[in-house]
């Protein structure tokens, strides 16, 4: 157990009349701050003493106002690192054991220490660093949630997973790949295209060139997907969607970057099914069989989170803007912050 009492943190704040109400939009304000207080867990609660942490776009839309928050407040839903102490209500967890979290109940793993919920921190297996274990919960998470609790996918099926050189993109095709679906991809690169093979893709499209649909319907035999995730949706993509959609298949949202409607006529004649992916108002029952999946994943060898970009944690406003509009030529991954 750590004897300290001052730790360093990623604090967004408001403006000044922003404090303790619910702030959102440009006035919110991200910076790291030294002499936090070490928080203190309750019965149920495990503190952590953190080693990498994940960054996730809800983290970006988070910090910068877009869904509402009281300020000031530590944001940050995954984490990897050691147990540094336990609620005297945990018998699950001791301390020293290696750690990573979705903390989908309260937010504060942007810090050197962090309090979650028992029911939400997980065994992290020597098989992965820490750095991959920051990357686990929200992408893998999301993935297994999409396609095996809400999609049920089958084995022998096919899956387009758009936006798939991400971290939930990559996620997804490692799972799909897993569990003996044909694996398509779609990525913004050349780089992008080739880190989503490696990861198990069958094929992958560059989404910027002219055609990539043409041969994803190719690649399907004519029907095309039975299931499409959207990782992040833009003017128009459902309806580009819906329109290379298999015959009774299904569309799955987990993350949007603007409003993308739907000709409803056009998702009547398809008999298809759209989907939305909410991970943090998931039941524990669910969060309990991802974490469950992903053990398995640990154990025997598909799961492979891919670091893209790590940044010190004092950096945490430049990983914020790569995650956002990465550079020509980055190839894709999960973006951490480290200690």
């Amino acid at each position: 157990m750590s004897d300290r009492v001052n730790m360093r943190g990623a604090v967004v704040s408001g403006a000044p009349s922003d404090e303790g109400a619910t702030a959102r939009g440009p006035s919110m304000r991200l910076t790291v701050e030294r002499g936090l207080s070490i928080p203190i867990p309750s019965p149920h609660e495990v503190r952590i003493r953190v080693k990498a942490i994940g960054v996730n776009p809800i983290d970006v839309d988070i910090v910068e106002g877009l869904l509402g928050s009281i300020c000031p407040f530590t944001p940050g839903f995954d984490c990897a690192g050691d147990v540094d102490s336990v609620g005297s209500a945990v018998h699950s967890l001791q301390p020293g054991d290696r750690v990573y979290t979705f903390s989908k109940s309260k937010m504060g793993c942007y810090a050197e220490f962090c309090v979650v919920p028992e029911n939400e921190v997980f065994k992290l297996l020597d098989t992965l660093t820490y750095a991959q274990g920051a990357c686990v919960g929200l992408p893998y998470f999301t993935a297994y949630k999409a396609m095996c609790i809400m999609d049920r996918v089958k084995p022998g099926e096919s899956v387009l997973v758009h936006g798939a050189a991400g971290a939930d993109g990559l996620a997804a095709t490692q799972l799909a790949r897993a569990m003996g679906l044909t694996v398509i991809g779609t990525a913004r690169s050349t780089e992008g295209v080739e880190l989503v093979v490696k990861n198990g893709a069958h094929h992958c499209f560059d989404e910027n060139k002219t055609g990539y649909t043409h041969k994803v319907t190719e690649v399907t035999g004519g029907a095309g997907p039975d299931v499409i995730l959207e990782m992040a949706t833009r003017n128009g993509s459902l309806q580009t969607d819906v329109d290379l959609l298999a015959h009774k298949g299904r569309i799955h949202v987990t993350g949007w970057r603007a409003r993308s409607g739907v000709d409803p006529w056009i998702t009547i004649n398809k008999q298809c099914e759209i989907k939305i992916t909410a991970l943090l108002q998931s039941h524990t029952d669910d969060i309990r069989q991802c974490a469950c999946a992903v053990l398995a994943g640990m154990e025997y060898g598909w799961l492979k989170p891919v670091v893209g970009r790590s940044f010190p944690l004092e950096e945490v406003a430049d990983a914020h803007r790569w995650l956002t509009d990465p550079p020509q030529g980055a190839g894709g991954g999960s973006v951490i912050l480290t200690l």
